[in-house]
């Protein structure tokens, strides 16, 4: 059994009066796979931020590696995140896009051109170095994001909606890398609508409703035999919203 790689500990997280998350006990195992599920907003992307450092904890401990880094900012944590948006640099080619970070960490211009062509390598992109942002397609450009993510070499890598701005066939593309990392035993925690992706790749399934984790398990256990009312009601919506639109 792999050890724990990150440790919610009775995490609660307001925003005002609201509570976007209650009383949230979980671990991610190293080289885990694990997907959260749930309607919008239910707290699945503050849950992400939390882990990744773009917000702080009200209540509660995170730890990774078994340090406490509730308070640590984001540069200071090895993670990453992907997000829905690409968050690409229009002014810079593909290159420079996946070597933006690597170059404020003042690593070597050969290192640098190492890493960036193996990760556009390991993406499919090789050979797109040159190219322009706006020469890409949605596709294209989220593994551009990936790559430029993988670069900084992140013990624990967070995908926040990747494909919810693609088509099918380029969402196909982008879900092709992901699976790709999984294999790999890469630490991944993903946010996604992607039902039968997350039931063939994730290692476990967390389904949240109301800030509070309502079940958590096997893909299998979490898809085909769900134990909690709530869950029942989100798969079945799923299924009849998938149905109608086929």
């Amino acid at each position: 059994m792999s050890k724990h790689l990150i440790d919610l500990v009775d995490i609660r997280k307001t925003y005002g009066e609201d509570d976007a998350l209650k009383n949230i006990t979980l671990y991610i195992r190293d080289g885990e796979f694990l997907t959260l599920l749930g309607p919008s907003g239910c707290g699945k992307t503050t849950m992400l931020r939390l882990i990744a450092g773009f917000t702080m904890p009200t209540e509660g401990k995170i730890l990774i590696d078994g340090k406490d880094v509730s308070a640590v900012p984001p540069f200071k944590r090895r993670v990453n995140t992907v997000f829905q948006k690409y968050a690409l640099f229009p002014h810079l080619n593909v290159y420079d896009n996946v070597a933006f970070g690597l170059k404020i960490q003042k690593l070597s211009a050969q290192e640098i051109d190492t890493r960036v062509n193996e990760m556009l390598e390991l993406v499919n992109l090789k050979g797109y170095g040159k190219r322009w942002i706006d020469q890409l397609s949605g596709g294209q450009q989220q593994r551009v994001a990936i790559a430029r993510a993988l670069a900084m070499k992140p013990e624990i890598l967070f995908f926040d909606e990747p494909t919810s701005a693609l088509d099918p066939l380029l969402t196909g593309e982008v879900l092709r890398v992901i699976r790709s990392l999984a294999d790999e035993h890469m630490t991944m925690v993903i946010v996604t609508h992607e039902m039968p992706f997350a039931r063939a790749v994730s290692d476990r399934v967390v389904f949240l409703d109301g800030g509070v984790i309502v079940e958590q398990g096997s893909p299998e256990q979490v898809f085909e035999n769900p134990q909690q009312e709530r869950t029942k009601e989100f798969l079945q919506s799923y299924r009849e919203t998938s149905s109608a639109q086929a």
